[in-house]
């Protein structure tokens, strides 16, 4: 099997790859401190209602 650019599997990978580190960069620390360096820290405490649906 080569690897192709429109190889399944490899578009496969890269697609669980990039699923994985978004659900990490959503649920880190450093979102709760992007956002209150903006000046919105009254939502921090609406991010889980907001983030664990849009997970799943």
């Amino acid at each position: 099997m080569t690897d192709t650019p429109g190889n399944p599997d490899r578009l496969l990978k890269w697609g669980l790859g990039g699923a994985i580190f978004a659900a990490l960069c959503c649920f880190t620390p450093l979102l709760v401190v992007i956002v209150a360096g903006v000046g919105l820290s009254a939502l921090t405490g609406w991010l889980d209602y907001a983030l664990f649906p849009l997970l799943f």
